[in-house]
């Protein structure tokens, strides 16, 4: 007996189930749908068909005529609906951790090559400023600085300022406040208390 005169009610709405070539069932799809399937190559020519009413499953060459499904369809796809995402290696994002690590490195020395020059005499300062004190100090492996400020001034020096912990003579710990004036690599002046 022929599964269309089991079930005479087709309609565009009748839900179809169908199996492809790996035997997974897949659906429901309408009718409609189905045929859409069928043009671009999902439902292959292989496939079996069922739907509520009838029997057994169905090869779909046995009913194609019936429910006027194209049997010459596009070139085939992935038997899935919705074909599966491949699944990442692990070499790959490595890879483009590894590229992207790289690029924000470039970027990060360029950034640090190009400092504005006020930045580079700021740090320059800061730095023969340090020094000095330390040249200053009578236990200069002691120093600890912090809080240390420049500033440009409007006659073009830079004023460092800050505190440092050291080791007086006697061994105390105690804390020092500094001023150095710099013009250049040139130190102008220096106040201590």
């Amino acid at each position: 007996m022929n599964a269309m005169q089991a079930q005479p009610h087709i309609t565009e709405d009748t839900l179809f189930f169908w199996t492809g070539t790996d035997n997974l069932r897949r659906g429901p799809v309408a009718l409609s749908t189905l045929r859409n399937l069928m043009r671009n190559g999902t439902v292959p020519k292989a496939a079996q068909l069922w739907c509520d009413g009838w029997p057994d499953w169905q090869p779909l060459a046995h009913v194609a005529q019936q429910l006027a499904l194209p049997m010459h369809t596009a070139a085939a796809v992935p038997a899935d609906i919705l074909p599966a995402k491949p699944a990442r290696s692990w070499l790959k994002i490595a890879t483009w951790s590894a590229a992207w690590i790289a690029l924000l490195l470039g970027i990060g020395l360029l950034v640090i090559k190009n400092l504005p020059e006020d930045m580079k005499r700021d740090h320059r300062a800061r730095m023969l400023a340090e020094d000095f004190v330390i040249s200053k100090l009578a236990t200069p492996r002691t120093a600890d600085f912090e809080n240390v400020e420049v500033k440009a001034m409007s006659d073009g020096t830079r004023v460092v300022s800050g505190s440092v912990h050291h080791q007086n003579t006697y061994g105390a710990l105690v804390r020092s406040r500094f001023f150095v004036r710099i013009s250049g690599d040139e130190v102008l002046s220096v106040e201590m208390h």
